[in-house]
């Protein structure tokens, strides 16, 4: 392998605050970007289980049979790593696993990487990240990118703007080429516009709401996660929905059987919904949790984050303001290239939601076309797939003779010119 034609092996990472997508490539292979990879998810965290001294890193995690008071370590706070030590351990998990259609684990210092960075990371978080990726595990090269720019490439779209709402937060960046405006310079990066609230918050609001109400499962983080994602839905007319749901809590009231380690089968360690034919007969040693108004309230939070003391628009403002931000010219090809991504957009109903919400809010010679990755959660690591198999990777790729060089500036260079950022 040479690092001057950057071909060989190459890791993919989508550094997620949950959870870690990852991939591997072989430049100058068979892989083809026609081909779909093969996407490993990792939890992007260290897990503690009660009463044991013994830590669950990475998909050591997802061998849990009981989930219930579990202590999370996270290395990702509000979409910036703050540990870098624990991070250091969790990738050296990642990198250490057998990876679909590769024989055994390679390693590091024969790979390139692709890692997604959240837009605005701070100058000081790039250069712990420099040298982990070449000090540490001495990759011959890698390439930093926020993952939106992936998402774009993932769906060969060169001007959109992408809603990303992942795990710490949300944000819309708008894709296009820099563009001076009265003087100034505008640019991806300058008109990006980000929302505090990601599905991390969503879950512990219902966490908090359901031990209010019933149950007591603020130590059931993912317990709670496994009810939002299967539960909860977006109103189309959260008043009147709400107000019909007060008239007949019945018409859309679930019951949830919690694990108890007894009533249900060893391979559902989260619970399920319960058989509405089968309610009549259910057993009596079954922990039932009822849901209501919750199934509503949760995803209505990413519209109006006011409700719960978060001062901030919803999503359907933040892509307006997104697009705003832009050269005027660009707006007709933002509005009809919106891309939502994030496992917080899965809740049913939401693009047809953030459609009605839009459409009032943007000028009527624009056509607003919202797309859904087919997988929205795997857009980015799909993407960066694409990527390290395309020509541009070897002009954005940072070797590690140029960060020997020249250190932490020479990324930050490549990076921003990888968005326009240099213009």
């Amino acid at each position: 392998m040479s690092p001057n034609n950057c071909d060989g092996v190459v890791w993919v990472l989508d550094n997620g605050g949950g959870s870690i997508k990852s991939c591997m490539v072989n430049r100058g292979g068979e892989g083809t970007p026609d081909k779909p990879p093969d996407i490993l998810h990792t939890p992007n965290s260290m897990v503690r289980a009660p009463k044991s001294s013994d830590v669950l890193v990475g998909r050591d995690v997802l061998s849990l049979r009981d989930v219930s008071g579990l202590t999370f370590r996270r290395p990702v706070d509000r979409g910036c790593v703050t540990s870098w030590d624990l991070q250091q351990e969790i990738w050296d998990h990642v990198f250490h696993q057998r990876m679909p259609n590769f024989q055994a684990p390679l390693s590091t210092r024969d790979a390139f990487l692709v890692v997604t960075e959240p837009p605005g990371n701070p100058l000081h978080c790039r250069a712990a990240m420099d040298a982990l990726v070449f000090e540490e595990f001495q990759f011959q090269g890698y390439v930093a990118v926020i993952p939106q720019k992936l998402v774009a490439i993932h769906e060969h779209r060169e001007i959109a703007v992408v809603l990303d709402v992942g795990f710490s937060f949300a944000n819309a960046v708008p894709l296009f080429p820099p563009t001076k405006v009265n003087g100034e310079l505008r640019t991806p990066l300058n008109c990006t516009k980000r929302l505090n609230l990601g599905g991390k918050a969503l879950t512990n609001f219902l966490k908090e709401t359901i031990s209010f109400q019933t149950w007591n499962l603020m130590d059931d983080y993912l317990l709670v996660n496994a009810i939002k994602e299967r539960l909860c839905y977006t109103a189309l007319d959260f008043r009147k929905e709400l107000a019909d749901v007060k008239r007949n809590p019945d018409s859309i009231r679930k019951m949830y059987v919690l694990p108890d380690g007894t009533a249900l089968p060893p391979s559902d360690p989260l619970g399920r919904i319960r058989d509405d034919e089968l309610a009549e007969n259910h057993e009596s040693s079954e922990q039932l949790l009822p849901l209501c108004n919750e199934r509503l309230l949760v995803p209505e939070l990413l519209f109006e984050p006011g409700d719960i003391g978060i001062m901030q628009c919803g999503v359907a403002e933040l892509l307006v303001q997104a697009v705003s931000a832009a050269p005027k010219q660009f707006h007709s090809r933002l509005w009809a290239n919106v891309i939502v991504v994030g496992g917080s957009t899965l809740f049913p109903r939401f693009i047809e939601r953030l459609n009605r919400e839009l459409r009032p809010l943007v000028p009527a010679e624009y056509d607003v076309n919202i797309y859904q990755s087919t997988n929205p959660i795997e857009a980015a690591a799909r993407g960066g797939y694409n990527l390290a198999l395309s020509d541009n990777f070897r002009e954005m790729v940072v070797t590690k003779r140029e960060y020997d060089e020249h250190g932490t500036c020479i990324g930050v260079r490549k990076f921003l010119e990888s968005i326009g950022e240099s213009g």
